[in-house]
């Protein structure tokens, strides 16, 4: 073993994460608009169900306001719960 093989770097694939912000205030619109009703599913759920039927996305980060996390939180497991037939 030489010494570049010491300190090569661990070959590992491209991770592709998809982030989405979903942390504005909502003061304009007057409601929440991720997580308002359109065709019966929440904004943010369509956009989650999007990126997790993506072959190409590895991990789905969520970013939201202090105050919304549970509610966000509760909203990914009932996602998650649908597609494992619970």
């Amino acid at each position: 073993m030489g010494i570049k093989d010491i300190f090569r770097k661990k070959e590992t694939p491209p991770v592709c994460s998809a982030v989405i912000v979903a942390a504005g205030s909502a003061q304009r619109m007057g409601a929440d608009k991720v997580m308002m009703e359109l065709g019966c599913m929440p904004v943010l759920a369509r956009t989650l169900l999007v990126f997790q039927n993506c072959d190409a996305v590895d991990e789905i980060i969520v970013v939201t306001r202090m105050e919304k996390v549970m509610e966000v939180a509760a909203l990914m497991q009932e996602i998650r719960d649908k597609r494992q037939g619970k």
